[in-house]
């Protein structure tokens, strides 16, 4: 039995594959952010934090969709199901991260 309608399948799957510029457009963004900053901590902070994480989080999105694509049907074998959870926990930790890290280059 499919999780999914066809319908959302399709959508999700169009939103997967728009991720990727995505990410691009909005790293050049805070890079573009990043570099009117005068403050050097605060540079660090989007630099090696943002930006950083960003990366961090198209990955584990990434590894997701690998493991776990929606059309799948078969129930995950344990290590993947593991590799499943490792991924979302990295990836929530890393929009916390982001979070903290605008809000310390702001202040």
């Amino acid at each position: 039995m499919q999780h999914f309608t066809d319908k959302a399948l399709k959508e999700i799957t169009a939103a997967h594959s728009e991720i990727r510029n995505k990410y691009i457009n909005l790293t050049i963004e805070i890079a573009s952010f990043t570099e009117r900053l005068q403050n050097e901590r605060a540079r660090e902070f989007m630099q090696h934090g943002v930006a950083r994480r960003l990366w961090l989080l198209y990955r584990c999105m990434e590894n997701i969709f690998d493991l776990f694509p929606p059309d799948r049907i078969k129930r995950l074998e344990q290590n993947d199901r593991l590799d499943v959870e490792i991924n979302l926990h990295a990836f929530m930790i890393n929009v916390y991260g982001i979070i903290e890290n605008i809000g310390l280059a702001l202040v």
